[in-house]
C-alpha cells in the first residue's frame, strides 16, 4: 500500500492568536522530562501531561507526533480534539486544525456551531486513504471489480 508522507500536528496549527476561546484555564501538569523526550518528531501522540484525573478527553499531547483520533462524542476537557500544548498554551484544536487533520481544503465551509463543527470531523473520513483501503481490497480479490 502506497505510504504518505508523516506531517506532525505542528505543520497544520493556526496561531495560539487565532484560537484564544480554545485555550484551556483550568490547572493542568505537565510531565517536563516527557516534554523533553519528545521534543523530535515521532510518527504517533505524545502524551505529556493531563487535567484532572488524566481521562481520555484530560490528556496532554506534543504538537510534534500526530493527533489523537477526533470523535463525534466524547467528555472531559479535551472533549472531541483532545488537547495540546502549543506554545506554552494548553488548548483544544480549532475546527480550521480538525479540517486540515481530515484534508479538507482551507476553503471547506464548516458549521458556525464549534460543537457541531467538532462533531463534523469527528464523524469523516479521509478520502484518500479510503481510497487506498478500496484499492487494496479489490487487488486482493475481497471486492469484486467491474
Amino acid at each position: 500500500m502506497e505510504q504518505k508522507n508523516f506531517i506532525p500536528l505542528s505543520n497544520i496549527l493556526l496561531n495560539n492568536d487565532n484560537c484564544e476561546n480554545f485555550i484551556i484555564t483550568k490547572e493542568y501538569k505537565l510531565n517536563n522530562e516527557k516534554i523533553k523526550k519528545y521534543s523530535k518528531i515521532d510518527k504517533k501522540p505524545l502524551r505529556i501531561g493531563t487535567v484532572n484525573k488524566g481521562g481520555q478527553g484530560d490528556r496532554i499531547y506534543s504538537t510534534n507526533g500526530h493527533a489523537i483520533t477526533l470523535s463525534a462524542e466524547g467528555g472531559g476537557t479535551g472533549s472531541k480534539t483532545g488537547l495540546y500544548l502549543v506554545d506554552e498554551k494548553v488548548r483544544k484544536l480549532h475546527p480550521r486544525e480538525t479540517a486540515r487533520l481530515m484534508e479538507f481544503p482551507d476553503s471547506f465551509k464548516y458549521d458556525s456551531s464549534i460543537n457541531q463543527a467538532h462533531k463534523q470531523f469527528g464523524n469523516s473520513v479521509i478520502v484518500d486513504i479510503l481510497q487506498l483501503i478500496i484499492k487494496e481490497l479489490i487487488k486482493d480479490g475481497s471486492i469484486y471489480n467491474e
